[in-house]
């Protein structure tokens, strides 16, 4: 089995329109902006979580459970401030945006690479407290608008 680390390999990458969220094309990718220069080495946080509904009775020994809903909690990036240039950024991403968060777990997200789209909504861009010797961040957040597509592959 073969394993990989996220440093270095991970991308993630704001698009502003996706015409299948099962197979975003490499000119909408293009289209968007690759938000990896600027994120903290702990800054993708996209959880799921998984709800589980009791299927039991008064008449059963066995608190049974099946699969219900699935969601997402709190996503957000946590990116670094630029104190030049912050169009791409927490400039470039406002309160209310519509789009898709691309997370690319392999590598650049080029034709046939295997990637997650999550249709989202931006919320505010929230500075983060400072630190002692710590670069500025602050943390974008997002709400998703309908299930993601976490088996998306790249088309041409």
């Amino acid at each position: 089995m073969s394993r990989t680390v996220s440093d270095g390999i991970l991308q993630v990458h704001w698009l502003p329109a996706v015409s299948s969220a099962a197979a975003p094309t490499v000119a909408e990718i293009a289209a968007g902006t690759d938000l990896t220069p600027y994120l903290t080495p702990d800054g993708v946080n996209f959880p799921l979580t998984q709800n589980m509904v009791d299927n039991f009775g008064i008449a059963d020994t066995f608190d049974g459970q099946r699969i219900g809903t699935w969601g997402s909690s709190n996503p957000n990036l946590k990116m670094f401030r630029d104190d030049t240039d912050e169009a791409d950024t927490f400039e470039g991403i406002a309160r209310g945006d519509e789009g898709f968060v691309l997370i690319s777990r392999f590598g650049a997200p080029s034709a046939t690479a295997r990637v997650e789209v999550w249709p989202a909504q931006a919320g505010t861009p929230l500075p983060n407290p400072p630190a002692r010797n710590e670069n500025q961040s602050y943390t974008q957040g997002f709400a998703i608008t309908s299930a993601p597509n976490l088996f998306a592959v790249v088309a041409a």
